[in-house]
């Protein structure tokens, strides 16, 4: 599939992965001690060329590789708990991945119909 859709397949996982970074961040917000993450989109570019393969860790479930271009989030202030998630800021990260995930599917979804269109000679 990646020969046919380009980049926009790979960004589909990537989105993905970015918003499961959000939620986990969100889901800890009051977790003392835990490091908010997000992805490095500059260093996951650069490395493209490394699949992006989908591990299995039970029938039901799918996991990203946890380790392609996650970073630690810097904090805005200082926290006495050590906790760097702002909740603010991780739901506006949310809505630009959900964003951004749509976009790419809706450019693949264009791709997949017009090449319908052209089997079915329309």
């Amino acid at each position: 599939m990646s020969e046919t859709f380009g980049i926009h397949e790979k960004a589909l996982l990537l989105h993905a992965k970015r918003t499961g970074l959000i939620a986990e961040n969100l889901a800890n917000t009051n977790t003392p001690g835990f490091k908010a993450k997000d992805l490095d989109f500059r260093s996951v570019l650069k490395g493209l060329s490394s699949q992006l393969a989908l591990n299995k860790t039970s029938k039901g479930h799918i996991n990203l590789q946890r380790s392609v271009g996650e970073k630690f989030v810097n904090p805005l202030g200082p926290t006495l708990d050590g906790n760097t998630v702002d909740a603010e800021a991780q739901k506006l990260k949310l809505v630009d991945a959900q964003n951004r995930y749509n976009a790419s599917l809706q450019f693949l979804n264009g791709t997949i119909t017009s090449r319908l269109q052209a089997i079915k000679g329309e």
